[in-house]
């Protein structure tokens, strides 16, 4: 089945399709390099029961430039630690099911059709989306938090990569955007200590990761781009006539072939 990249998406949701097309062409295609890029994922750690976590909505900056919580929660029975995950981003799925994908609204309908060839020689992976209820008994997670236990560095580090890498929570549940969200703490001007709360802000709480039927190129955090060849590439996906001319009348010049350019149905 082939792998579909979609590409700039920002610039679909700023309704900007010049500078999305003009991207593409001068990013990807012409250099013919995908570009990784983070994707936060979580490390779930098994608490304490009777441990208590500071609510970062209720935290305050106090007069000496420190940082205080005025409210402290039950823990929950498994903590996300936040973890940065390089990766490309792939939608896994038929092109006869694209008028289907429903994440095209967020993401865009530009993108490349990869080969089953760069998926094996890249080893693209499918996500598997998880639920949070279940993470306490999920055989990985007990064997990640065991090596944690034992000290074992080898088989934390395994199990690490194991559960963040190609898992991704089934939904944007709204404890990621508050008991499980990031604090950012800076010391600004005049040495003003300022507090930031990292939330999803591109997704709407409940929002539905399974939809995305994703895949990922996970890379290290040495690799930024990963080079591709024309014989990789199977088709590009256009929103419409006007965008698939423009790319035709570039690679006409650039590549040995114009790929078979499919616009996304509507």
């Amino acid at each position: 089945m082939p792998l579909i990249h979609f590409v700039f998406g920002g610039l679909h949701r700023a309704g900007d399709l010049n500078k999305q097309t003009e991207s593409f062409i001068e990013y990807i295609l012409i250099p013919q390099k995908l570009r990784a890029s983070i994707c936060p994922e979580f490390l779930p750690i098994l608490n304490d029961p009777n441990a208590r976590t500071a609510d970062p909505n209720s935290v305050r900056v106090l007069d000496g430039g420190g940082i205080t919580f005025d409210r402290y929660l039950p823990s929950k029975p498994v903590a996300l630690l936040p973890v940065d995950v390089w990766m490309v981003s792939f939608a896994d799925i038929p092109l006869k099911k694209m008028r289907h994908w429903k994440p095209a609204s967020h993401y865009g309908k530009l993108g490349l059709v990869f080969t089953d060839e760069f998926r094996r020689r890249n080893k693209v992976g499918r996500v598997s989306y998880y639920h949070y209820p279940d993470l306490s008994i999920d055989p990985l997670v007990v064997s990640l938090n065991k090596a944690f236990e034992d000290k074992n560095e080898e088989e934390r580090e395994r199990f690490s990569k194991l559960v963040t890498e190609f898992r991704k929570p089934a939904k944007l549940w709204p404890e990621l955007n508050n008991e499980f969200a990031v604090l950012r703490i800076t010391c600004g001007i005049n040495e003003e200590t300022n507090t930031e709360k990292l939330t999803y802000s591109r997704y709407a709480e409940g929002y539905d990761f399974t939809i995305e039927q994703e895949a990922r190129l996970v890379t290290t955090g040495k690799t930024r781009e990963i080079t591709f060849a024309e014989a990789d590439i199977l088709a590009i996906v256009v929103p419409n006539s006007k965008v698939g001319d423009s790319i035709c009348e570039v690679l006409s010049r650039r590549w040995s072939r114009v790929p078979e350019i499919i616009k996304f149905p509507s």
